[in-house]
């Protein structure tokens, strides 16, 4: 069994504007010695441009001044000129995983230390997120699915490797309901139903309808969207690409309600923007902008609502004042200015 290697943060761009918007950190990243160099000023103004972007360990931070040609020397002193708190940004840099993968809690520790941050740093952030871990694996498994076949028991230990315990493993891929006999899968309702039938089965070939039915059984687990189901035929099932293409455009299917399915599926694992749901949608599952958008506008969520339970998140950890919170939660989380400053209200910052 092979385990997907640790992902390796890629180096941070090397070109910083001028105009950078003023971060939540910046409060805490004016640097506490007038003593540095010109080399090493240049250094704290790179390294607080790479900090409006991105969380980073000092480690990691270092390395990056490093790779953009600044002495190891120079990178270091003009890092610890800076009042930083790395648990902060631990817990940015988690989030920030999180959003794009599953991960266990062992998996996104074991992250952290790779990017550089110390074991009690990336344990402390990782446990103030209070996270579900069943659907973090529910998460993991999914993606799984996308790339190789697997048994219900080969995933689960998959899964057990990846550093989810066992219940938490059953628990994530039982409720894909796989392995399951077609007669014992949960009845779909006419509505759903309709939206999987051939529009033309004679048109297909033999390939062609093997792989209608199999997105047929994709769909019974999750929800897809049209690229996503394409790939995971032609990749998991091993359907030519052409012939995973006709059969999936042969479905009389409802992209945009597959899209909603998903974004139901993304808000019971976090709080979103409406920006960052819809972006979520169509960079990482695959689906068309519009359809995500009507999606997420058909959802009826109350946004303010998600701004407050965002802004509890980085409460919970770090302190803020009310102008940082706004920011943080307009520019890195994507909500408008209006449900960030609400949010802020309601949280007390």
């Amino acid at each position: 069994m092979t385990r997907p290697s640790v992902k390796k943060r890629p180096p941070a761009h090397t070109s910083h504007s001028a105009n950078a918007t003023t971060t939540p950190d910046s409060a805490v990243l004016q640097p506490s010695s007038t003593n540095l160099t010109n080399a090493q000023k240049n250094a704290v103004r790179t390294a607080q441009s790479y900090l409006e972007s991105s969380g980073f360990s000092r480690k990691g931070l270092i390395e990056q001044l490093d790779y953009d040609g600044y002495t190891i020397g120079d990178a270091t002193t003009a890092i610890d000129s800076l009042d930083m708190n790395w648990l902060k940004q631990a817990k940015k840099t988690a989030k920030s995983y999180l959003q794009d993968s599953g991960f266990s809690r062992k998996g996104l520790i074991e992250q952290l230390d790779y990017d550089g941050y110390t074991i009690s740093d990336a344990t402390t952030a990782v446990d103030s997120l209070d996270m579900n871990w069943i659907k973090q694996a529910k998460k993991t498994a999914k993606s799984y699915l996308r790339d190789s076949g697997f048994s219900r028991d080969g995933l689960i230990e998959q899964l057990e490797y990846d550093g989810y315990s066992v219940n938490d493993a059953t628990a994530a891929v039982d409720s894909l309901n796989l392995g399951q006999a077609k007669s014992d899968k949960p009845k779909q309702s006419h509505t759903e139903r309709a939206e999987v039938i051939c529009k033309n089965p004679g048109d297909l070939t033999g390939p062609q309808k093997n792989a209608a039915r199999s997105a047929k059984e994709w769909l019974d687990c999750s929800p897809y969207s049209r690229k996503g189901l394409i790939e995971t035929l032609s990749e998991s099932d091993g359907y030519g690409v052409s012939d995973a293409t006709f059969a999936v455009d042969s479905l009389d299917m409802n992209w945009t309600k597959q899209a909603k399915k998903a974004a139901k599926e993304w808000l019971d694992c976090a709080p979103y923007s409406r920006k960052g749901l819809i972006e979520t949608l169509t960079e990482s599952d695959g689906y068309a902008v519009d359809d995500s958008t009507v999606a997420v506008d058909g959802l009826n969520i109350d946004w303010n609502e998600q701004a407050l339970m965002s802004a509890k998140e980085w409460l919970e950890y770090s302190g803020y004042s009310r102008k940082s919170l706004i920011e943080t939660l307009s520019e890195s989380d994507g909500y408008s200015q209006s449900q960030a400053s609400y949010a802020a209200e309601k949280a007390g910052a």
